[in-house]
């Protein structure tokens, strides 16, 4: 019983893995000027019309390997942001600090990947742009900084993470689906870059660009950070 158990789990696994891929003959659309990886700051290289602000949720986690924690670089941190942004600067891939339409949350931060009159659907767990491929390290499904498969990998000796009804929570956040929309003038769709802790674009719908605050540049790299309320600009 004990090893079909382990078999069962094995094939649950496979094809959650296999519903966050895509056919390699679709067309893509790639981002070559974004990086993973966060800039960071030393206190004194802060210039320009900035402030900072300590952000307190975990929905931006993507920098490899979690294992050492390193993804974690927003949660709880101080983070630069740049308050010269506008419409005419906005490039797709860019973290911007946002009010959140309709939430007692105030504000977030979110990863720009549509602008307005881009068609924008997700199939399962992939996003799609003017019906191409979002091919990005943002654009699918991600927990933690990896794909399903990569999680569990570096979890699977934790019992907590071997649990069933775990991995088929995972399985589907990711083969979520959204049907093609229209993104209106004057708006952007974003997605944070965790799915399953997101409140983004997928559930309160394109963001007026007059919501945008600012545009994440780094964060502090000071290991004696001083603490900021995250109160409204």
């Amino acid at each position: 019983m004990k090893k079909f158990g382990a078999l069962l789990m094995v094939y649950v696994l496979l094809l959650a893995i296999s519903a966050c891929s895509f056919s390699k003959d679709e067309e893509v659309m790639m981002d070559w000027h974004t990086s993973p990886k966060p800039q960071a700051i030393m206190p004194g290289n802060i210039a320009g019309k900035t402030i900072i602000r300590q952000y307190a949720y975990n929905d931006m986690e993507n920098w490899r390997p979690y294992a050492n924690q390193k993804c974690r670089v927003f949660y709880r941190r101080d983070i630069v942001l740049d308050l010269n942004y506008g419409d005419k600067d906005m490039s797709r891939g860019d973290i911007v600090y946002h009010v959140v339409p309709g939430s007692v949350r105030g504000y977030s931060l979110s990863r720009i990947v549509a602008f307005g009159d881009e068609r924008v659907r997700i199939k399962e767990g992939q996003l799609y742009i003017n019906g191409k491929v979002l091919d990005t390290f943002y654009g699918k499904f991600q927990h933690k900084g990896m794909s399903l498969k990569q999680y569990v990998d570096v979890h699977k000796r934790r019992e907590r993470d071997k649990n069933e009804a775990h991995i088929m929570k995972m399985k589907k956040q990711c083969k979520v689906n959204m049907r093609e929309i229209i993104v209106p003038q004057g708006h952007v769709f974003v997605v944070d870059d965790d799915w399953v802790n997101a409140y983004d674009s997928k559930q309160f719908g394109a963001l007026p660009t007059e919501y945008i605050k600012g545009k994440v540049i780094g964060y502090i790299a000071d290991k004696e950070q001083k603490r900021h309320k995250n109160i409204p600009l």
